[in-house]
């Protein structure tokens, strides 16, 4: 409901119902309670939408103990869905930059590992269906980070006047595309 730099303890115990000592056994000060929180919101978000799987016989297999970690883009929608409020207020209000590099970098991350796991582990079997020769992996990382944030802060300001499902559909037809000229970019799954 507020700018992080307009939110005071004041602010933070009144909404909770807790006084002032309850919050510092607790925090030790507001940037504390604020790093903490949004680090709970990252955590939750990656927990609920990241799966693992196998590439078996040119398809996903999908396990707890799979070798990959994956992004399920219709996990993703629905936990949004779920939770849009604060994801709204998170990615597109407020100036909360902090979060939104936070996002993009995590993202980055799983993507970047994905990558690499991927060229080791695959080119084994098929050298060249997970090759991507023809352009540098941090491009094709900061497109696909980007585009997929980009295209959940459009669903939210437009008020999500689109399903989850219909979004996850969408984006799955536009990561097909993407994918047919770089293989490795199936990270994002929808398949679950």
């Amino acid at each position: 409901e507020h700018k992080i730099s307009e939110i005071s303890i004041q602010k933070i115990t009144d909404t909770a119902h807790v006084t002032r000592g309850t919050f510092y056994l607790h925090y030790e000060d507001k940037n504390d309670f604020i790093s903490r929180s949004l680090a709970e919101i990252m955590t939750g978000f990656f927990d609920a939408v990241i799966v693992r799987a196998d590439y078996v016989n040119d398809k996903w297999q999908y396990g707890e103990n799979g070798n990959f970690r994956l992004f399920s883009i219709n996990k993703a929608f629905d936990y949004i869905e779920e939770n849009a409020k604060t994801f709204d207020v998170l990615l597109n209000k407020y100036e909360n930059d902090d979060f939104r590099a936070e996002f993009e970098s995590k993202l980055s991350k799983l993507l970047s590992e994905f990558f690499d796991q991927s060229k080791t582990m695959l080119n084994s079997t098929d050298g060249s269906k997970f090759s991507t020769d023809a352009l540098s992996d941090d491009i094709l990382i900061a497109y696909l980070v980007s585009a997929h944030i980009g295209i959940i802060q459009l669903w939210l300001q437009g008020g999500m006047k689109y399903t989850a499902r219909y979004m996850t559909k969408s984006v799955d037809q536009i990561n097909d595309a993407i994918e047919a000229q770089f293989p490795v970019s199936g990270f994002f799954v929808s398949q679950l």
